[in-house]
């Protein structure tokens, strides 16, 4: 029987299971998908949930049901939040051809000697380069050079966050196949290969953070997180208007970006009971323009600080539920004077903006399942990785 590909995304305000249907086309078909709210991670910080296994157990449930097969084992994404992502750079002095040994060496030679509560989950090159400044994004094995230059990418996952999910899981008779850093599986699903070997960026605005990625070759650069989301904006509208959450999440995503309002214009929301509340719209938009400015205004100084990465028409990427406001992705894109796109609707695979996450790690898992099988190529992949993960 086939292996089912299957993965968790654990984010600041969900849980995310995603299962390709057996049969279905990978890539394309719409997999069994199952979301859950939970209050896992506060601040940044793994606030020790006591009901994570129960809720993890009803996400992986509601996505088997949808698929008709029960699952033994996932991959589950590590939030940006609980990554550590080092880049580090280095040469080694080559006697005749490059040999498997010479960039084993370059990886244990950068490799940072201590990272404190995190373990290392993947290691890839960013770029070899040799005598003559030529570019290789893959292992130049046989290459004839006196000096073997490199870029290598090494992500790290919080301890405490790793060990939880694999206690709950366990408890459940379900293993971890791999843990993925989340924002490496979104700069590879999202953005096209050739906008990745010349250097690109996404920004993934969620509901409590939102993070900078910078994506070079199969790897990424750097990563930073925000702490301002979609949650920052309904936050601000409860305070200043004193009304409860969900009719403050009802104003924000009724309101539109970039519209001029007339003297004395008006909106309206439903409350909990379902009557309709009149609220002044110049107070609305003050107050999400307000908070919509200072997102902007992180986003922008966090792409100045990569601003050694990216070229100037650089393409950057927008995606994340947080962008569901209508004209964000304009307003933004004129706040933050970059070249911005959005990904095209198919990425999505059918679901809402909110599976972003759990769409791109299902894609990373399902790719690298096809890779590492039965192939010359695959296994050189496989080995690799197991090479780089396993040296003392």
């Amino acid at each position: 029987m086939a292996k089912l590909n299957a993965v968790l995304e654990i984010g600041t305000s969900k849980i995310v299971c995603l299962i390709e249907r057996p049969g279905g086309e990978a890539l394309t078909s719409v997999p069994g998908a199952s979301l859950v709210r939970y209050d896992g991670i506060k601040n940044g910080k793994w606030s020790g949930y006591s009901a994570f296994a129960e809720d993890l157990m009803t996400a992986i449930s509601g996505a088997e049901s949808q698929v008709g097969k029960t699952i033994k084992s996932c991959a589950v994404g590590v939030p940006g939040c609980f990554c550590k992502i080092v880049f580090r750079e280095g040469k080694k002095k080559i006697k005749g051809l490059v040999k498997e040994e010479d960039i084993d060496w370059l990886v244990n030679r950068l490799k940072p000697k201590e990272v404190g509560g995190a373990d290392l989950i993947d290691v890839r090159p960013a770029y070899f380069m040799d005598d003559r400044d030529n570019v290789y994004l893959n292992e130049p094995i046989n290459l004839k050079t006196a000096t073997l230059r490199c870029g290598m990418t090494y992500f790290y996952g919080h301890k405490p966050f790793l060990d939880s999910v694999e206690r709950a899981l366990l408890s459940r008779k379900i293993s971890v196949d791999k843990f993925i850093c989340e924002p490496l599986a979104q700069a590879l699903h999202y953005i096209p290969q050739q906008e990745r070997d010349v250097t690109s960026a996404i920004i993934d605005i969620g509901y409590y953070s939102t993070g900078v990625t910078i994506a070079y070759g199969d790897t990424i650069l750097a990563h930073s997180t925000i702490d301002l989301g979609g949650s920052t904006v309904t936050n601000r509208l409860v305070s200043r208007l004193d009304i409860r959450e969900n009719l403050a999440e009802s104003l924000k995503r009724r309101h539109i970006f970039g519209i001029d309002l007339q003297p004395g214009e008006k909106v309206y929301a439903k409350d909990e009971a379902g009557r309709m509340v009149q609220f002044d719209a110049a107070s609305i938009k003050n107050s999400i323009d307000e908070i919509a400015d200072i997102v902007c205004t992180e986003v922008r100084r966090e792409l100045y600080r990569y601003r050694n990465y990216l070229r100037k028409d650089a393409k950057i990427y927008l995606i994340g539920a947080g962008i569901s406001m209508q004209g964000f992705d304009a307003y933004l894109k004129r706040q933050i004077h970059a070249n911005l796109t959005l990904p095209p609707r198919n990425k999505y695979r059918g679901l809402p903006a909110i599976y972003n996450s759990g769409v791109a790690l299902l894609d990373n898992n399902s790719a690298t399942v096809y890779h590492l099988r039965g192939n010359e190529i695959g296994s050189k992949i496989r080995d690799k990785v197991n090479r780089f993960l396993n040296m003392k």
